[in-house]
């Protein structure tokens, strides 16, 4: 053992330290995918003379790589802006790029250059996204330019066409195939997901998710595991240290930074035998479609508390008014309905109106549709109608929530709340302008596809469960948030400008979107967390904690801009690393010698989650006799955990009256005192949060699978369950339909728990355990993979 265990750690630090330090290569000349294909093939041009680097770039302008859009006036593709040609030319060349630019100029042509060149090389490409909406968007586009067989998606519970030599795929799916490549040659990991040979380009769009509190160690992970010899572009709108983070970047890949403000005259360095990493930043001025900010003062909600007593009633309105003048105040709803006329009347729909809560949103909704003028004609009324009716004939459920009444009168809401039929089918009448009002969370801004003349941001205010929040649980939107919602105004070959209206109920309201207008985007900071799974790999293929230096070296988190790196930090990575890796010796993932136990092989097949806690559970047999629907029960709360703040959290409890199942209730309490028992080695990672399994969720996953066991008619279940007995709990359907989706994605993990577990163990009672366990796992996901839930379906 000792010995196979040594050829592997070789084997292992070489794939690392290949990540991390490539070698220096010129560029090899593509081969044609399809000699079929309309399109030439033109060689790379590095070390090439410039008049013959300029001919063969200038043809694939000429054929339209960037896949831009047909103008109206003349019939021919509009032509590639500067900075688009000179990212393209960068692409070219094989250097990494970096894009920031406003929403609206075009960077999404840039990746569509990148796409069709390697498609015609015979190269892969992988395009990245923050949300699965996105994902799921992209793959739906790309499809229609590159054709359905060309294409594959991946979101963790979607898997299409996965060989297809373009991949659309989450940030997360990403990162998890990095890693898993960069230790394929570990006992622990299997070669599942390992990085295909051909894939020449990785896309990063939306990268100022980079900075995001929960989610942004996944990118910063993806950029320092990618292979040196994988193209990297990225695009994002907002990035206020773009310097910076293309400095990082360079680093880690070992090439060049350089940073261009291209002008007509552009031409990159071709005469290098050194690859370069070259940020590309484009200012707003830029814009292909100029945008307008305008300061609306309106009115607003005066709310005034019941109160019995004369005094006490001149109190609450005494204490009403001076609300309507702090930084909180809310604009009334008829201030909504005088600011729509007014858009109307100027020509300035559809508009995108902002509000950063779904309730509030669905309240607005319900206010329009009664006491709002009617936005549509009697010809725009009669084609919804149509398209209600096509998608019915075409058998797409659209829930149970959705209001009819609204988009006939040219209002709806976009948000998370919401099924994804429902949202597909707002934005197809968006886009056709048949709805005139959209009231949306921030998510819309995230690069979706809904084209308004206007925006209408709400409030400078938004909720907030993180610390940053205030007592009123709000915090200030960021001037990055701010521009990535104002930014979707407008937009090329639809309209000539675009118009953003900031909502201000009072001066102090006012004087934060003054400077919310002109601030630059703020810079990103690292959130690296690294997960047990990778540290279980690492300690398989390391016997000592010799390298995590060199490799967290190049994280962003331990990245000094001034030159060199912050070993402060680098300490306090590492000193983490080290206090998880005793919390694995302590649960008997690895023993006192580093050496990856039974449950250590299991948790590298978990990705996300409370892995520690879940596969302790899984260990300890927790399962071993609960039938499918139980198990979507449990499943489901272990799946739906969020990180609360603590100062904020008060544990409800779990109601034992929701579910009628003795066998069921004691399970639940097993699970959630094996949660709360992990809380002891989270304090010392995270004393400020604590987790909060979803007893709600549990209910929610047990009646779904027990209504869908005793009958197959989901549609009719989906009903029942949301407007049945537990409609208290569920607060809309679209989170619903998150909590089941989250249940079938880890089910699916766990079924690979499973396979594992079966492969590993010695005794046939464990062997028969994990098969008998993958059964009814499987079984389970069976019963809660119904429509409206069933994402292959969408």
């Amino acid at each position: 053992m000792a010995k196979i265990a040594s050829i592997n750690s070789i084997q292992v630090r070489n794939n690392i330290h290949k990540t991390l330090t490539p070698p220096i290569k010129n560029i090899n000349i593509p081969k044609v995918l399809n000699p079929k294909e309309i399109f030439p093939i033109f060689p790379t041009a590095m070390g090439a003379n410039i008049s013959t680097f300029l001919k063969d770039f200038r043809k694939t302008e000429e054929y339209n790589y960037y896949q831009l859009k047909t103008d109206k006036t003349t019939g021919e593709p509009y032509k590639p802006d500067i900075f688009q040609s000179a990212a393209a030319m960068n692409l070219f060349l094989g250097n990494d790029v970096l894009v920031t630019a406003p929403t609206g100029t075009g960077k999404t042509a840039i990746a569509e250059y990148i796409i069709t060149k390697n498609f015609l090389d015979g190269k892969k490409t992988f395009y990245t996204t923050p949300l699965k909406a996105l994902s799921n968007e992209k793959f739906a586009e790309f499809q229609k330019l590159y054709g359905k067989e060309n294409v594959g998606l991946l979101t963790g519970d979607t898997k299409v066409n996965i060989d297809a030599p373009i991949m659309v795929m989450t940030a997360e799916i990403y990162k998890n195939m990095v890693t898993a490549d960069m230790f394929k040659d570990c006992n622990c990991q299997n070669e599942k997901h390992s990085m295909p040979k051909d894939l020449k380009t990785v896309i990063f769009d939306e990268l100022q998710y980079l900075g995001d509190v929960d989610r942004g160690g996944v990118w910063e992970q993806s950029i320092m595991f990618t292979p040196k010899d994988v193209q990297i572009l990225s695009l994002s709108a907002t990035i206020g240290n773009n310097k910076e983070i293309n400095q990082w970047i360079s680093e880690v890949k070992g090439f060049k930074n350089t940073v261009v403000n291209p002008k007509d005259n552009y031409i990159p360095n071709i005469n290098t035998v050194q690859k370069e990493a070259v940020l590309i930043n484009v200012p707003s001025k830029n814009r292909h479609v100029p945008l307008n900010y305008e300061l609306e003062s309106i009115a607003a909600d005066l709310r005034i508390p019941k109160a019995k007593s004369k005094h006490a009633k001149i109190e609450a309105r005494k204490r009403a008014a001076h609300d309507t003048q702090t930084i909180s105040a809310k604009p009334g709803e008829e201030s909504y309905n005088f600011l729509t006329a007014r858009l109307r009347k100027m020509d300035k729909l559809p508009a995108i109106y902002f509000i950063f809560s779904k309730k509030e949103s669905h309240k607005l909704l319900k206010y329009f549709v009664e006491n709002g003028e009617v936005l549509t004609n009697i010809d725009e009324r009669e084609e919804i109608e149509n398209i209600l009716r096509r998608y019915k004939k075409e058998g797409v459920y659209l829930g149970e929530s959705l209001d009819t009444t609204a988009l006939l009168s040219g209002y709806a809401t976009h948000n998370a709340g919401m099924l994804p039929s429902q949202k597909k089918l707002v934005e197809e009448l968006f886009q056709k302008k048949l709805i005139k009002v959209v009231l949306a969370t921030e998510t819309l801004s995230a690069g979706i596809n809904m084209p308004a003349r206007t925006v209408v941001i709400s409030s400078p205010r938004k909720p907030s469960s993180t610390s940053d929040a205030e007592n009123d649980g709000k915090r200030f939107i960021t001037p990055n948030e701010f521009h990535q919602m104002a930014g979707r105004a407008g937009r090329r070959g639809i309209d000539t400008e675009g118009f953003c209206y900031s909502l201000n109920c009072n001066e102090a309201q006012k004087n934060v979107y003054e400077k919310l207008i002109v601030s630059p985007a703020n810079s990103l900071e690292s959130n690296l967390d690294i997960d047990y799974a990778f540290i279980v790999n690492y300690m398989s293929a390391f016997k000592n904690n010799d390298d995590l230096n060199y490799i967290f070296g190049k994280s962003l988190f331990a990245h000094d801009f001034r030159g060199g790196l912050d070993k402060e930090k680098l300490s306090k990575i590492v000193d983490n690393i080290k206090l998880k890796q005793e919390i694995l010796k302590d649960n008997y993932f690895v023993d006192e010698n580093g050496e990856v136990l039974h449950k250590g092989k299991l948790i590298g097949k978990l990705n996300g989650y409370e892995q520690i806690p879940i596969i302790n559970l899984i260990d300890e047999k927790v399962f071993e006799h609960l039938n499918p629907v139980q198990i979507a029960g449990i499943v489901g709360g272990l799946a739906n955990i969020e990180h609360r703040d603590i100062d904020n959290y008060i544990d409800k409890g779990y109601d034992y009256e929701l579910i009628d199942d003795s066998e069921f209730i004691i399970t639940a309490d097993k699970v959630i005192s094996e949660v709360k028992d992990f809380e002891k080695y989270r304090d010392k990672l995270t004393p400020d949060q604590v987790l909060d399994i979803d007893y709600n969720a549990m209910a929610h996953l047990y009646s779904w699978a027990d209504l869908n066991n005793n009958c197959a008619k989901s549609r009719k279940n989906w009903s029942t369950l949301y407007l049945g007995s537990l409609k208290y709990t569920i607060k809309d359907e679209g989170t619903l339909f998150k909590e089941i989706v989250s249940t079938i994605d880890m089910l699916k993990q766990l079924c690979e728990v499973a396979d594992e577990g079966e492969k590993i163990s010695i005794t046939e009672r464990d062997i028969q355990y994990y098969k008998d366990l993958k059964i009814k796992l499987m079984e389970a996901i069976n019963l809660i993979q119904r429509e409206p839930t069933d994402v292959s379906k969408i």
